[in-house]
């Protein structure tokens, strides 16, 4: 670096030899450190502790999970063990003071199909007060009125897992992907009466408030500050990329957004590399994970964990020019002089070196609590965007049959890549590949895709994220540079063919199918005198995104005609998020328990975008409705694609997120149909994976039930 800056003569402009000096010393991308399953199972101790980020600018505090490999037999253990730590040092936090174990940027659990994932979480965080660092950093409340959220409570949800979300029972203590029970670490003095309890029991009463069943009606807090998770990971559970991350409703935004995110992957990538797997493989490319993550970073070091877009100013009209390399630096009052990183597995600005002239694939996970990404790969001489292979998308393989077209390939995929004619064509007729030039990631998003060198272009690209403007009444995410690209070129009028795959969408829907059989018998006694009844064939759930109040989110629902044109309602409320509210959706298996398949709408009444996800399912995209007029057929049954997450679009230019103006006329919302086979029983959520929505109302609780035997 050194040699280069003495290289820079005197009469070129600084700004060109600070440039070359930043490109000399770009750091090689790192892949996420792996801790694997062996003969069947993975047990790990999961630490959410606060930790110095000496990588980032001012080495701020964040929150990050440490995680290392755990064992029962080791004891109560609220951390992993380091260099130097002593045994007795094990029983107790770790402070910020203390060395890292595991990188910000996360480190990549890996488990098979039939494995059994065990989990110790410890909550070693810090309390938390509404207006530490400054007024309005957590501003969110939620439910217990304000008490609650600053002792720091959190927990886990395994995002994407088609896992069972028992809670613990006579002889089972363990939770699993149960979103409603919280650790407070001891050393935050919560009231007593606020910990020990187990609503996941609930009977009676909340029953029959309910009208269908037991339920969860309220939270587990457990006393000691640590959760016990298991998951069986069902033996054809699709192999793909999935993440872990906090679900504390009312500090989801602020715990994501200081790191508490962190990789998970199932399988070997059998849908590429067939059953052997791609380990030690000649034929398949190198395997690349890249977990996005964004911070905001006040001029003293502190946490902005409240996000604001508006960190580095307001961003110019339309695709306005990126605000940086990896950062973009604050602007006015408390963010003058700050700086907002935009990370790659937890690293600025990092390289990326191509050297197989096959390409490689890449693992994309945007584990940022608000930001979407809209990416494309920029050759940099030219500034043309550079066309990629879509793979698959939330986890699950695309299942594409040949001759689809591009018109069908949009469809099925909606807005979350702008499709294009693969270059290269096909090199199987087992399915048409899936080319793209933009990826549009909204928050929990993933894709995988395989990046090949292009022909007659240059070695040297960049990972681009261009500004995203999420509505008038929205956000709008500026673009900056994460990365730099070098690849070897393809010679000209050369173009690599698609790579060869096998999707697994279709398989999961076929009879016998993961999608097609009920799961979770653990939840069967649990759930056993839960009853609703089924909705008619000829229905559909219709859920509507708005903005209750002021500062909140909230979401409306009803049941509708389906296939019917959309129409305002005579009377709807928009609800926010109670842990103590009855479910607002009761769906029952059909008879021997067997999954059944809803339409839902889903509608925007607001002037800003918002993403649908639900737990413990998958859905296909069946129609959307956007300001483009722009609408997908109903029906398409040749080409399989499965989401867990869905952009809703904006409202028209009236829509104000209030259900009167819909009635009035003013507002023409947006509509998205999708349809979702239910086959996981149990109580969970849907909700807007903006976690800022999230936190301020958009969500609402499920509960699927066995069959009634009435």
């Amino acid at each position: 670096m050194i040699e280069r800056l003495v290289l820079c003569s005197r009469t070129l402009l600084l700004a060109l030899c600070v440039l070359v000096t930043e490109r000399a010393a770009a750091e090689p991308l790192a892949d996420p450190p792996v801790i694997a399953s062996s003969k069947g199972s993975l047990e790990v101790l999961v630490v959410a502790r606060e930790q110095r980020l000496s990588g980032l600018p001012n080495q701020p505090v964040g929150w990050v999970y440490e995680i290392c490999r755990y064992r029962s037999a080791d004891g109560p253990r609220r951390r992993c063990p380091a260099p130097g730590v002593t045994a007795r040092q094990l029983t107790t936090c770790p402070t910020a003071a203390d060395p890292p174990v595991s990188p910000y940027g996360g480190v990549r659990l890996q488990v098979e199909p039939g494995d059994t994932l065990r989990i110790r979480l410890v909550n070693c965080l810090p309390g938390v007060a509404r207006d530490q660092p400054f007024a309005g950093e957590f501003k969110h409340v939620g439910e217990e009125g304000e008490t609650l959220l600053q002792y720091n409570p959190t927990n886990l949800h395994t995002h994407g897992l088609l896992v069972d979300p028992h809670c613990p029972s006579a002889g089972d203590d363990t939770y699993g992907d149960w979103m409603f029970v919280l650790a407070i670490d001891p050393r935050n003095g919560p009231p007593p009466e606020m910990v020990g309890r187990h609503s996941c029991q609930a009977t009676g009463a909340g029953a029959e408030r309910a009208g269908h069943g037991r339920h969860s009606v309220g939270l587990d807090v457990t006393p000691d500050g640590v959760v016990s998770y298991r998951y069986q990971i069902p033996t054809d559970h699709p192999a793909g990329l999935y993440w872990i991350h906090s679900h504390a409703h009312g500090l989801a935004l602020n715990q994501v957004a200081a790191g508490l995110a962190t990789p998970l992957t199932i399988g070997r990538m059998d849908y590429l590399c067939g059953s052997a797997g791609c380990s030690g493989r000649s034929g398949v490319p190198r395997v690349r994970h890249l977990v996005l993550k964004d911070m905001q970073i006040l001029p003293d070091g502190r946490l902005k964990r409240q996000e604001e877009w508006v960190f580095c100013g307001k961003p110019g009209p339309g695709d306005s020019p990126s605000a940086g390399r990896a950062s973009c630096r604050g602007t006015g009052g408390l963010y003058e002089g700050g700086t907002w990183a935009f990370t790659v597995n937890g690293q600025l600005h990092p390289e990326i070196a191509i050297a197989d002239a096959r390409g490689e694939v890449w693992r994309i996970l945007n584990a940022s609590a608000n930001v979407t990404y809209w990416l494309a790969i920029h050759d940099e001489e030219t500034g043309a965007e550079l066309p990629v292979q879509v793979l698959s998308v939330d986890g699950v393989s695309l299942d594409i049959p040949p001759g689809s077209t591009l018109a069908e390939l949009q469809a099925k995929l909606g807005t979350k890549v702008r499709a294009m004619p693969c270059p290269g064509g096909r090199s199987s007729a087992a399915a048409e590949p899936v080319c793209a030039d933009r990826l549009l990631m909204m928050p929990s998003s993933r894709v995988e895709i395989a990046v090949a060198p292009w022909a007659g272009r240059s070695r040297r690209a960049v990972l681009r994220n261009h500004l995203f403007d999420t509505g008038p009444d929205g956000d709008r995410w500026p673009g900056v540079e994460l990365a730099t690209i070098r690849s070897p070129a393809a010679a000209a009028g050369a173009a690599a063919k698609g790579l060869a795959m096998k999707g697994q969408s279709r398989s999961l829907l076929e009879p016998g199918g993961l999608l097609t059989r009920p799961l979770s018998a653990g939840a069967q006694e649990r759930a056993s005198a839960a009853r609703c009844k089924q909705l008619p064939p000829d229905r559909a759930r219709q859920v509507v995104f708005g903005t209750p109040g002021a500062h909140t989110h909230g979401l409306g629902y009803r049941e509708v005609q389906a296939g019917q044109p959309l129409t305002a309602p005579g009377e709807l409320k928009l609800s926010t998020f109670d842990h103590a509210a009855d479910p607002t959706v009761c769906v029952s298996l059909a008879p021997g328990d067997r999954p059944v398949t809803e339409v839902w709408e889903l509608v925007n009444v607001a002037g800003e975008d918002h993403n649908f996800h639900v737990h413990q399912a998958r859905f296909e995209l069946l129609r959307s409705e956007s300001l483009a007029g722009t609408v997908t057929p109903e029906r398409l049954e040749g080409a399989r694609v499965l989401h867990d997450n869905v952009p809703v679009p904006r409202g028209g230019p009236g829509c104000n997120g209030t259900v009167a103006a819909w009635q009035s006329g003013a507002c023409v919302p947006s509509r998205v149909i999708v349809r979702i086979p239910f086959a996981v029983l149990g109580d969970f959520v849907y909700h807007c994976h903006i976690l800022g929505h999230e936190d301020s109302g958009m969500m609402a609780k499920i509960s699927v039930v066995p069959a009634s035997t009435k």
